[in-house]
């Protein structure tokens, strides 16, 4: 009789390990690609901003103290035994301190940068948020495709109706 529930058990164990084991390895090259952005985005901005060493020993601290407020913002995130309620007041907390936070950090960057680099930074950023938002609105085409034989095509009269000009 032990032996039938040792077997299980060991099986229901080695499962887990094996999940485990293949969760932290998909999450690792992640880590490491996030790294990798934050010191080709720095060397960016020491290229771009002409910044001296002192300001990127100075942002890169900054940096990596936004990073950790950002990740605990993360970690506190809605989870599936809140309510839709909750969820929503949840997001809402999670979107308010991403804002504080960033509003902390363009505030500290003003105070490292002189008044023409932290000019040419904020257009720097207003950039790449456009380009974000672009590169956004490219995937969402892209997953929702018209599809064949979809005939409610936002700009197409549906069949029978009159057309409207």
């Amino acid at each position: 009789m032990k032996k039938k529930m040792i077997l299980p058990a060991l099986l229901s164990l080695f499962v887990s390990f094996a999940a485990i084991a293949q969760d932290q390895h998909q999450t690792e090259p992640q880590k490491e690609n996030r790294e990798e952005h934050r010191k080709e985005r720095l060397e960016q901005l020491k290229t771009d901003l002409e910044l001296s060493d002192e300001q990127v020993e100075k942002i890169k601290a900054l940096m990596a103290e936004k990073h950790e407020k950002m990740q605990t913002v993360k970690e506190n995130r809605p989870n599936e035994e809140m309510s839709e309620d909750e969820k929503k007041q949840a997001r809402l907390e999670m979107m308010k301190a991403r804002k504080d936070i960033q509003d902390e950090h363009q505030a500290k960057m003003k105070e490292i940068l002189n008044e023409t680099q932290f000019e040419k930074y904020l257009a720097i950023k207003a950039e790449h948020k456009g380009k974000r938002l672009k590169h956004k609105k490219h995937e969402e085409m892209h997953m929702h495709p018209h599809r064949e034989g979809d005939h409610t095509h936002p700009h197409k009269h549906q069949k029978g109706e009159p057309h409207k000009h």
